[in-house]
């Protein structure tokens, strides 16, 4: 049973990510996203992934979040679809690739430390 992890060049890496555990056969990723995963991986030197927490704030912005270790630090992607462009930039987010599904945008982050984004997810908008 393939997961969409599976099709990347980085399955171990996308393996525990909600993304990642879908089932290719019951509804196969767009082309595109497997593409995308694999240029963020290699783009942002991804080494491993971390969790899934999201700041707990009321804003929709924060949806299919992962954390990833980084060779400089970590990053954070966020991709919701039903999002506002103005909390992305209240919150220091930068669009990005679509790295979920085409109908959702995707948002990114980096932070030097895992105390620097544990900091982000008490007060994001600091």
């Amino acid at each position: 049973m393939n997961r969409y992890s599976d099709l990347t060049k980085y399955p171990k890496l996308f393996k525990n990510s909600y993304w990642g555990s879908f089932q290719v056969d019951k509804d196969p990723p767009e082309k595109e996203i497997v593409s995308n995963r694999n240029r963020f991986s290699e783009e942002y030197e991804l080494i491993s992934f971390i969790c899934s927490e999201r700041p707990k704030v009321g804003s929709k912005l924060f949806d299919h979040c992962e954390l990833y270790k980084s060779k400089n630090g970590f990053t954070f992607i966020t991709s919701p679809y039903d999002e506002n462009s103005n909390d992305a930039e209240r919150f220091g987010l930068t669009k990005y690739l679509k790295l979920y599904h085409p109908a959702s945008n995707t948002y990114i982050k980096h932070f030097n430390s895992k105390i620097e984004f544990n900091k982000f997810l008490k007060n994001p908008e600091s």
